[in-house]
């Protein structure tokens, strides 16, 4: 895999699950990068505070790419497109936002989602 990629948080979920298809994915890639998105996402689902550390620890070795209004204008518009024709929700808005800003190809499993995005490139790896 490429530098330009950028990760959508289910494959970094698997990766912490030590899903091998997802660690394989991983391991070439050097520096991941993320969403502020996919930051919230993980911390979302965590349930203690010990998954809470395990996920700042991951996330303390990933390069995260905060919101700015280039992001935000184009998730809502991403949004009020997707939302009721692709069910697309608000994180994958921005986070798919946030990779056409960048010029970063999504690596994603849910294509479904993100498909209707024009200029979007999505790799789904497994």
């Amino acid at each position: 895999m490429n530098s330009h990629l950028i990760f959508d948080t289910n494959i970094i979920i698997d990766s912490i699950r030590g899903k091998k298809d997802a660690l394989r994915c991983l391991e070439d890639v050097g520096l991941l990068v993320l969403s502020v998105m996919s930051v919230l996402e993980l911390l979302d689902g965590c349930r203690n505070l010990k998954e809470i550390a395990l996920v700042d620890d991951f996330i303390d070795r990933c390069r995260v790419i905060r919101l700015n209004d280039k992001i935000c204008d184009l998730g809502v518009e991403i949004f009020k497109e997707g939302k009721l024709k692709k069910g697309i929700g608000i994180g994958d808005s921005l986070i798919a936002a946030t990779a056409l800003i960048h010029n970063f190809t999504l690596v994603t499993l849910n294509i479904k989602h993100f498909k209707f995005i024009k200029g979007l490139k999505v790799i789904k790896p497994y």
